[in-house]
């Protein structure tokens, strides 16, 4: 894919994600949210990971302080942000989450506009089928 493709997916799913929190810092007990602090997009699998760049589950809307500037963020306490993602997401998510890491996403852009409205279940299935293509899974 080029990069304006890569972009657009990019503005859709952090668009989604705003979405889907309200704009809120997703972190237990924050009362920060987009009005009066700015909210980042956060990845628990790094963006340069294809197969969750734009998958909803492995984003977190998160405020500056729990992103990367408090000692409660996911940047600079990893720990506490795996924890904290745990929590919210449940160890079900995480191990799902860890198994689609190991995919590998070459898909053009129109099957990764597909694949980001997919639940982490339906991925797997996607990534192990021996076709690895959306009409097999739908």
């Amino acid at each position: 894919m080029k990069k304006p493709e890569i972009n657009k997916l990019d503005d859709i799913a952090r668009a989604r994600a705003y979405e889907r929190t309200g704009g809120t810092c997703e972190v237990l007990h924050c009362d920060k949210n987009a009005e009066h602090h700015r909210v980042n997009w956060h990845h628990y699998i790094t963006r340069k990971n294809r197969a969750l760049r734009w998958v909803q589950e492995n984003i977190f809307i998160v405020c500056a302080g729990h992103h990367t500037l408090g000692n409660d963020s996911f940047h600079l306490n990893p720990i506490w942000g795996r924890d904290m993602a745990k929590l919210l997401r449940g160890t079900a998510w995480e191990s799902k989450i860890r198994k689609l890491s190991n995919h590998i996403n070459k898909h053009d852009y129109d099957t990764n506009l597909e694949l980001m409205t997919m639940s982490l279940d339906r991925l797997l299935k996607f990534y192990e089928s021996p076709l690895d293509s959306v009409a097999k899974v739908g």
